[in-house]
């Protein structure tokens, strides 16, 4: 019996449901159901009872779930204690925002604080602090709102952004600014991904339909923002996109403003709560002196 298979069945008892386990942990949903599988085989009972619908704990893996929390705990305490303070960054491919992660990770190693850094996209951040993944990261939000969830505090990174259309270069509607709303509305679209912010996500939805369009959304669930970069410059679909990315556009396409949609949306910097306070304060005493100006007319 291993660790991981126990951080596993723990996941797949607090979530009930293996998808969301295996969300949450970055594994596949097969993953998580061979270790808790082989879990059952080893200890020689059923600890969870499946229907095509449900999954519901049997009293034996009620029993296993009361030992497991306290020994998971008893490691991660264990391990925080005795191994040098660092943390986890994860910086976001869309500049400045990987600008201001990196200055902090650089403050956090002028303190003491070993800070390891990885590259990933906004829309994958809060569920790799859920899983324990990562520390720090950043995410979209509709604004006043942080990620719903205990595990993670948050804080805005500058101003609210508007939402903007990213087009190949060589799309017909390219050259038009303001871009009208009824043409654009023609051509397939990248909103964020809605296994990264429902809200969000259905908010963008809501807001274009106000403006009189619906949009033809893509499937483009656990997507990855280069490879929507990717496909808009190669197709003529488009994205909504964020200020940053007007005010830094990638190569091979424009970027327009969409006034005609009232929508805005936060950037902010999330973090776990149960970083050492010594860690929280300088991530606090950071925001204060880094905010973010983009050079926007």
């Amino acid at each position: 019996m291993e660790l991981r298979d126990l951080r596993i069945f723990r996941a797949v008892a607090e979530e009930l449901h293996f998808s969301r386990a295996a969300k949450r942990l970055i594994m596949s949903p097969a993953t998580v159901s061979s270790a808790v599988s082989a879990l059952e085989r080893e200890l020689g009972c059923r600890l969870f009872l499946r229907t095509s619908r449900t999954v519901t704990l049997t009293v034996e893996g009620q029993r296993l779930l009361a030992k497991v929390a306290g020994i998971l705990d008893a490691v991660d305490r264990l391990s925080a204690d005795v191994r040098p303070l660092c943390v986890r960054v994860v910086v976001p491919e869309v500049h400045p925002y990987g600008q201001v992660t990196r200055r902090l990770a650089e403050d956090l190693r002028e303190t003491g604080i070993a800070a390891d850094l990885t590259l990933a996209p906004f829309t994958s951040h809060v569920q790799m602090l859920r899983s324990g993944a990562a520390d720090i990261g950043t995410t979209v939000t509709l604004p006043g709102t942080p990620p719903d969830d205990g595990m993670i505090d948050s804080a805005p990174l500058g101003p609210a952004s508007r939402l903007n259309a990213m087009l190949p270069a060589g799309h017909e509607l390219a050259r038009l600014d303001p871009l009208p709303l009824q043409s654009l509305a023609k051509f397939p679209v990248h909103t964020m991904p809605r296994d990264a912010d429902l809200r969000v996500a259905d908010a963008t939805v809501a807001a274009f339909r106000a403006a009189g369009v619906e949009l033809q959304e893509v499937d483009n669930a656990g997507q990855q923002w280069n490879d929507a970069v990717q496909q808009t410059v190669v197709s003529m679909a488009w994205v909504v996109v964020i200020d940053a990315v007007r005010a830094y556009p990638p190569p091979g396409v424009v970027v327009r403003p969409l006034p005609q949609v009232a929508m805005s949306v936060d950037i902010r910097l999330i973090w776990r709560r149960d970083l050492p306070a010594e860690v929280i304060r300088r991530i606090r005493t950071f925001l204060a002196g880094h905010p973010v100006t983009l050079p926007l007319g």
